[in-house]
């Protein structure tokens, strides 16, 4: 299985057409998944190799390509330490040897200048082709030299040289690995060879021993010495490998989760574009941008009752209602009217636009909308009426093309009005006052294929628009009163019918009017009734849809099969997965125009400038304060497991070295009883060590036990000393090595030939631990050096004075060798720390964006209708759809604080702004009761000025879940009696005085059509016979009681108790004999 495959799966829930897939599908290791540590290392294994394998050439691709930067400064670093190098080794040879033949001289002046002009080289825009030549070359130079002072026996800095051009130059693995297997044959064959000859005649003559007129060495020491060496070999290449792979596994994870990341801020943009989308169809776009500022800095500040509000006057308001829909609805199915309504609200939209008025929304069968807000318009008056006359002769076409006998009653009125946004569920922007409820009005008691405008409005357009005098009309208004200021009355006022033909668009030039027309008869040719039928979603039958089919466009297990490299290095498998792996390279391509992922991930795994450093440390520091280190997932690359990784890899190699040191000794007889006692306390120090790191990776330190700073220091503190501790005992070890072995059978400049063979793989151990800073490795190596050197002279003072000065050339290098190759490891290290926490918090901000998008989609379409209506259609902000049911069994309800406006609301002080923040607390105190458990069944339908509407029984794959029917209405009504007594509540928390908030509630349940009604500015509603009957309940109801029809009584009087209040007139209905619902009936 290849890397991404296995991660590259769709978020089908995610409500996003392209997909969202996981390119670094992060295993969680931690204690608290409940795996075993077994388990968690297998997974960790699995994890490993899908890192360390993408399978995908294009990721592949794209990772050299942003690794050549990473190449450029890797090769400069290794030029540096290397010109560093070698100028020390000439500089120090010179001091000491002035007589330095020119035939060494003249090749290292050549050398040094290769050095600087390759060094210059960098600068220039190369492929990387010649950087992996370079460091293919470097490589390869390094081995052959290792090998050619290896055979001289020539004490140079040839080792470390060797160890840091393998790990810091470019190699890839497979090269690496053949570099290492040539080196280490080269290096046992060279040892069999030599010890072949002296073997014969069981001596051997060593040069550096001669000078002093040494004797001969014994063969056993010899053995010794080879065996040592040969183990050297073996710890250098563990070393190497170790750390090159664990390098090389970062970055890699490093290079996923950059990606990752930028593909989560991406998916976090589009989440908010998906809202500024959505919330365009529910408010106007200037309003959204101030909404959403809005709720962000309210919702920040964890405030829940707020309310977006603006006072505006010189607004046109006007309404539309059709008169004979109720009889068209009669005729037709849910689906047919949805339909027909939707169609005709698309012409509506168009003339709206054109008029440049602002649609509010639609109200079943009511069309209203304002000119001159949100943003101020001098003609808004002139506006409405237009828009008001281009309404009727639509309405008029329509009828002819479709054959039906509507008309349109359309009121216009002038004023003020105080546009908000009410309530947390199935809220809308909306306009409120006085003079929205006179537009209503005018529409009620308008003229069918008229527009009936007020004396406000008259004044405005009486120079461009011919009248005609219509009835007076008694309405609610503010009117002054004396010293009491403003005061609600009735007030009488009169009213105009314009004359249809005085319109602007009517009379205007033949161009203008064609233009109007024409654009809606083409619409029209495009989107016929029947055109729509593919994206009508009728579900009359009562069908359940899976959840987890919406917005499916594809399978994981295809994404799984496009990744097999078989399959895309063909051009025929390239050709058939390209629609799949798309998704992909659309990231890539993205990164690559905006330059983020080449310069980030560059830049980020640059550890060469100590100001990168000293930031990632910084913000390390701070994420660690702002992030608890047990909260979040643990991945094989976190910290964590990074210093497990590096406990056990320095503890194998404090074992190793404890096997060569016995080794060196074995044949010899002179190993002591106090250094066996040492060996055995070190490897109960080594395995209690381990046990302790184990334990705590399980176990973590709960945040309880130290808290912020302390917490920091004691636990870093810890880790540095335990990783010293482990590093310091192999040299710990040689002093009492030292100590117990030098006797008189071997003389001591012999057994200080093993504490240099040893040396190398005393200070190669300092290179492991990849959490531990620099500085601390450097300062330890030093330490360690330090202490090599003062044997050397405590155990041979006879040695040869050459052989001691050549032997402190090996310091710088090591030193060098240490700092550059620990310092690369500790910023890896971090970096992939950083890498996670950003790639894990763009998640988290992502999920938030994409919850916020789900939440404002839902807040409009309810997730089930969703579903529903994507199946069929990707986008439904821009394709047309419908959608319409009906449902046999619903329960409606109407409640309203009856005496808000009456009472309370004033617009003389701040245009009612003040009013509407009450009102506001009381609906979202109703839609919190809609989060209860029992409420699931029970969904906000809308709100109307002061009423609140609500439905039950709308889903249908709750209603096939339920096998008692009544069991929503129940819940109905129990909501019924949760907004009366959140009510009592609110009053008694916030009202002082007499005058409580007084809540009337109607209930109803039967047939009703359920449908999302409008193109622009959508809305779901519900309508019917059954809706009239609720709201005719509710209007006629006294306050604090429930009033029901009396089918309903029959249905709940085994659930509630009820009071039989007579007989109630519902227009078109006649008398209807209703009841009381006045309190559960427990049994």
């Amino acid at each position: 299985m290849c890397a991404v495959s296995s991660g590259l799966k769709h978020r089908a829930n995610g409500g996003h057409s392209s997909g969202y897939f996981d390119i670094y599908p992060t295993q969680d290791l931690s204690p608290r998944t409940g795996f075993s540590l077994t388990n968690r290392i297998r997974l960790a294994y699995g994890e490993i190799r899908r890192v360390w394998d993408f399978g995908c050439y294009v990721l592949e691709d794209y990772f050299e390509e942003t690794s050549l930067p990473h190449a450029v400064y890797s090769i400069r670093a290794a030029l540096k330490v290397l010109l560093m190098m070698t100028l020390s080794w000439l500089i120090t040879c010179l001091v000491r040897s002035p007589s330095l033949k020119a035939s060494w001289f003249s090749p290292t002046i050549i050398l040094i200048t290769g050095e600087l002009t390759i060094y210059l080289m960098t600068f220039s825009k190369l492929s990387r082709v010649p950087y992996s030549v370079c460091s293919l070359c470097g490589g390869l130079i390094a081995m052959v030299l290792e090998l050619l002072f290896a055979a001289q026996e020539t004490i140079l800095p040839s080792v470390p040289l060797y160890m840091l051009l393998l790990i810091l130059f470019p190699l890839s693995w497979r090269v690496l690995m053949a570099i290492s297997a040539i080196k280490m044959i080269a290096c046992l064959t060279l040892n069999f060879v030599t010890f072949i000859s002296p073997s014969e005649m069981g001596t051997v003559n060593r040069t550096t021993v001669a000078h002093n007129g040494a004797g001969t060495i014994p063969l056993d020491f010899l053995h010794s010495e080879r065996l040592t060496q040969n183990l050297q070999c073996i710890g250098i290449l563990f070393t190497i490998l170790f750390t090159s792979f664990r390098l090389r596994l970062r970055r890699r994870a490093a290079f996923l989760r950059t990606i990752e990341a930028f593909q989560a801020r991406n998916w976090g943009k589009q989440g908010i574009s998906e809202q500024f989308r959505w919330i365009d169809t529910i408010m106007p776009s200037v309003v959204s941008k101030k909404y959403m500022r809005l709720r962000k800095q309210k919702l920040g500040q964890g405030k829940r009752m707020w309310i977006y509000s603006e006072s505006m006057d010189n607004v046109s308001i006007l309404f539309a209602d059709i008169a004979g829909f109720t009889q068209v609805c009669a005729q037709k199915s849910a689906t047919q009217v949805v339909s027909l309504l939707n169609d005709l609200y698309r012409y509506f939209d168009d003339l709206c636009g054109i008029v440049n008025c602002e649609k509010i929304g639609t109200l079943g069968d009511c069309y209203y909308c304002v000119a001159g807000c949100p943003v101020p318009q001098p003609n808004h008056a002139e506006a409405c009426v237009e828009m008001g006359l281009g309404l009727c002769r639509i309405m008029k076409r329509f009828n002819k093309s479709y054959q039906e006998r509507m008309d349109l009653r359309v009121g216009v009125h002038t004023g003020k009005v105080n546009a908000a946004i009410i309530g947390q569920q199935r809220f809308r922007y909306d306009v409120y006052s006085y003079d929205v409820s006179i537009a209503n009005a005018l529409a009620n008691s308008g003229l069918p294929g008229r527009v009936h405008i007020s004396e406000a409005t008259y004044t405005l357009v009486k120079h461009v628009y011919e009248v005609a005098a219509g009835p007076g009309l008694d309405v609610k208004q503010e009117i002054r009163s004396g010293i009491a200021g403003m005061v609600l009355g009735r007030t009488r006022i009169k009213s105009f019918f314009v004359n249809p033909r005085s319109s602007v668009l009517y009379n205007a030039p033949v161009e203008k009017s064609i233009t109007l027309f024409q654009r809606l008869k083409a619409r029209r040719k495009l989107e016929s009734i029947d055109d729509f039928s593919h994206s009508i979603v009728d579900f009359e039958d009562g069908g359940t849809v899976d959840e987890g089919v919406m917005n499916t466009s594809f399978s994981t297990e295809q994404y799984r099969s496009i990744w097999r490299s078989d399959q895309l290095r063909t051009p025929v498998g390239i050709e058939d997965k390209t629609k799949l792996y798309r998704p992909l390279l659309t990231i890539i391509n993205e990164m690559r125009e905006q330059q983020e992922g080449l310069m980030k991930i560059s830049d980020q795994l640059s550890p060469y400038s100590g100001t990168r450093l000293f930031q990632l440390w910084f913000t390390e520091l701070s994420d660690r304060f702002s992030i608890n280190e047990n909260e979040g997932p643990i991945c094989m690359d976190s910290l964590e497991y990074s210093y497990m990784f590096d406990v056990f890899g320095t503890v194998a190699m404090c074992l190793f070295t404890l096997m060569v040191s016995w080794l060196s000794v074995l044949e010899s007889d002179i190993a002591h009883l106090g250094f066996r006692l040492f060996s055995i306390a070190e490897v109960i120090c080594e395995a209690v060590i381990l046990t302790l790191v184990i334990w705590y990776t399980e176990h973590p330190i709960s945040p309880k036990c130290l808290q912020g700073k302390l917490r920091l220091i004691s636990l870093g503190l810890a880790k540095e000393c335990t990783l010293f501790l482990l590093t310091s005992i192999p040299t710990i070890r040689l002093v009492f090595w030292l100590q117990f072995t030098v006797n008189q059978k071997y003389s001591n400049r012999l057994v200080s030939r093993l504490v240099l063979d040893l040396q190398v793989l005393v200070t190669c151990i300092h290179i492991l631990p990849a959490t531990s800073s620099a500085i601390v490795r450097s300062l330890g190596c030093l330490l360690t050096l330090i202490t090599l050197r003062l044997l050397l002279n405590w155990t041979g003072k006879i040695v040869a004075e050459e052989f001691v000065e050549l032997e402190e050339l090996q310091w710088f290098p090591i030193l060098w060798m240490v700092y550059f190759i620990t310092r690369l490891n500790h910023h890896s290290c971090r970096h992939g720390f950083r890498a996670f926490r950003e790639a894990l918090s763009a998640r988290l901000r992502a999920d938030e964006e994409e919850k916020e998008a789900r939440d404002l989609l839902h807040n409009i379409v309810p997730p089930y209708v969703l579903n529903r209506v994507m199946l069929l259609c990707k986008d439904p902000v821009k394709e047309p759809w419908t959608y319409a049911v009906s449902l046999p069994n619903a329960g409606v309800m109407f409640a309203s604080v009856s005496n808000f406006f009456s009472t309370y609301y004033r617009e003389d002080y701040k245009g009612g702004e003040s009013a509407l923040v009450l009102l506001n607390a009381i609906i979202s105190s109703f839609d919190g009761l809609l989060s209860r458990p029992t409420m699931v069944e029970v969904e906000k339908i809308k709100t109307m000025n002061d009423c609140y509407m609500a439905a039950s029984g709308l889903n249908p794959n709750k209603l096939a879940e339920t096998a008692d029917s009544k069991t929503h209405l129940v819940a109905l009504m129990d909501f019924c009696f949760l907004m009366i007594d959140a009510m009592e509540e609110f009053n008694a928390n916030y009202i002082v005085g007499s005058e409580n908030f007084e809540l009337k509630i109607g209930y109803n349940c039967g047939a009703v059509t359920a449908g999302i009604i409008g193109i622009r500015k959508p809305f779901y509603d519900v309508w019917g016979d059954t809706v009239n009957v609720a709201s005719r309940m509710h209007m006629t109801a006294k306050p604090g009681i429930v009033q029901v029809p009396s089918h309903v009584y029959d249905l709940l009087k085994a659930q509630y108790e009820f009071e039989s209040l007579g007989e109630v007139f519902v227009r078109g209905k006649g008398l209807i004999h209703t009841y009381s619902c006045t309190q559960k009936r427990y049994t």
